[in-house]
C-alpha cells in the first residue's frame, strides 16, 4: 500500500545505497524524524556527492541530508514555490481526497546542477524555481534571505481548456 497524508508509512523513512554491480547494500542512512511533518511523504531525490536532496511533497518542505554525518534538516517550510498550485487531474477529472478536498501533491519534482551549485524545485503547477545550494550550510543567513533566495525561472506550461 502506498504512503498518503492520511495513512503514513509503517517503516521510518531512509536513503538506500545500492551497488547494481555487486546488487548489494552499501549504507542505509536514517532520516531524522524530527524533520519531518504529520502528513509528510518524502518523493523524489538529487544527489550530489555526499549531500541528498529530498522534497516533501505531503507537508511542502525540502530535506537537506548529509549522507556522510546522517544528519537531515529541513528549509523552505511551506514555501509557496513548494505548494501545489492545481490539484491532480486524470482523464476522469479532478482527483478529490476522502474529506471531498481536491488533491493535490506539494513539490516533489527535484534536480541539482551537475556542478552541485543550483537546486531546481517544482510543485505542479507552479514555476520551476530554483535556490543556491550554497544557502543550505550559510551560517550566517537570515530567515528572509533564505527565503527570497528561491527564484521562479520557468513558467509551467498552461493547460488546454
Amino acid at each position: 500500500m502506498c504512503p498518503t497524508a492520511k495513512t503514513p508509512p509503517h517503516a521510518p523513512p531512509k536513503l538506500i545505497e545500492i551497488d547494481p554491480a555487486a546488487n548489494a547494500v552499501l549504507r542505509t542512512v536514517h532520516v531524522d524524524p524530527n524533520a519531518l511533518r504529520p502528513g509528510s511523504i518524502l518523493s523524489g531525490i538529487a544527489v550530489h556527492g555526499s549531500t541528498a536532496y529530498v522534497p516533501d511533497s505531503g507537508v511542502a518542505g525540502l530535506l537537506v541530508i548529509d549522507t556522510a554525518s546522517a544528519t537531515t534538516k529541513r528549509f523552505l517550510d511551506h514555501h509557496p514555490d513548494l505548494v501545489a498550485s492545481r490539484p491532480i487531474v486524470t482523464p476522469n477529472g479532478p482527483v478529490r481526497d476522502s474529506t471531498g478536498h481536491y488533491a493535490a501533491v506539494d513539490a516533489s519534482m527535484i534536480a541539482v546542477s551537475p556542478d552541485g551549485s543550483w537546486l531546481v524545485l517544482q510543485a505542479p503547477g507552479q514555476y520551476l524555481s530554483r535556490v543556491s545550494t550554497a544557502i543550505f550550510t550559510d551560517p550566517d543567513i537570515t530567515p528572509a534571505a533564505f527565503e527570497e533566495s528561491v527564484t521562479q525561472c520557468s513558467r509551467p506550461p498552461r493547460s488546454a481548456g
